[in-house]
């Protein structure tokens, strides 16, 4: 149904039938474990934020509301919800605070939940750097309401350090480049701080 969210006489339609099958099914289908695959979230997303550009202020929040919701219906144990929302997060402008706030949301979540998401950040790094040097901020600006195991993760340190090693072979002008490697660089820091700390308990 979200394909015709973009047609004025359906969207409002398509909207409230959605929040109502959320508000009325919602926990029922929950316990169902995995119902949304990671690729059908990715769309429902698409179509919440990218979709809906065209519809009212009023139409677009109510929508927007109901992203969480879908997204508790798709388990985290889906190893392909980190590669979907690093792509498109590439997608995402910068201006757009929510769905960035969103899709941020969940890559982080994949990354302390599910140990396959590190290996897909490592294949998609190079090919995804923009994408990556905004996460990589974000994860550097948040790292106090991160969750502790990831803050405590060494795979997480052991990526990090891959991937500072991976941009010093690249020319300084390419995109992303300076964000990422700052952040890198803070983010290690975090973690010798811990370090540190604990040696002298």
């Amino acid at each position: 149904m979200c394909d015709v969210l973009s047609l004025k006489s359906y969207s409002r339609f398509v909207t409230d039938y959605l929040v109502k099958l959320l508000e009325v099914h919602g926990d029922s289908i929950g316990k169902r474990g995995n119902v949304l695959e990671a690729a059908r979230l990715k769309n429902a997303f698409k179509s919440i934020y990218k979709t809906s550009h065209g519809l009212n202020k009023e139409l677009k929040d109510k929508l927007a509301s109901q992203f969480p919701k879908l997204r508790s219906l798709t388990s985290i144990e889906d190893h392909e919800t980190f590669p979907h929302f690093l792509r498109l997060l590439a997608e995402v402008d910068e201006a757009d605070k929510r769905a960035e706030d969103e899709a941020m949301s969940v890559l982080v979540e994949s990354l302390a939940e599910n140990r396959a998401a590190f290996g897909h950040w490592h294949q998609m790094y190079a090919a995804f750097l923009p994408a990556s040097s905004r996460l990589l901020r974000r994860l550097d600006e948040k790292w106090g309401e991160l969750p502790k195991s990831l803050r405590r993760d060494a795979e997480f340190k052991a990526t990090l350090e891959a991937f500072e090693e991976h941009n010093a072979g690249l020319k300084p002008n390419k995109e992303g480049l300076n964000v990422a490697s700052t952040a890198i660089e803070v983010s290690l820091l975090h973690f010798l701080i811990r370090l540190k700390h604990k040696k002298h308990l």
